[in-house]
């Protein structure tokens, strides 16, 4: 579907079945905020609206699971890259305004 964004448009493509809701959910404030957290994260991010629920997949091709078998559990800079992204992720629902 279009939308009057045209960087939004530019960035996204937007599927729907039902254009009043998404234009409701799409409101310009939100084209904004999205926009400005795909600048953030510098890659291409994905998001889907289900129901009640957004869903937010980032880009993102680091192993955050496993250490390494050659690497130290506890190097600071590994830790500190893994702390600031999930303090990153926590900040997507303030970002975003999906609180209120």
């Amino acid at each position: 579907m279009k939308l009057e964004d045209t960087e939004f448009e530019r960035r996204f493509d937007v599927f729907s079945t039902d254009q009043v809701e998404a234009r409701y959910l799409l409101s310009p404030s939100m084209m904004e905020r999205i926009i400005a957290l795909d600048k953030k994260f510098g890659k291409e991010i994905v998001l889907s609206f289900s129901d009640s629920n957004v869903m937010i997949a980032i880009n993102n091709s680091t192993n955050h699971f496993e250490c390494g078998l050659w690497k130290k559990i506890d190097n600071t800079e590994t830790l500190r890259r893994e702390y600031n992204l999930i303090v990153s992720m926590i900040g997507i629902v303030e970002e975003l305004n999906l609180n209120t």
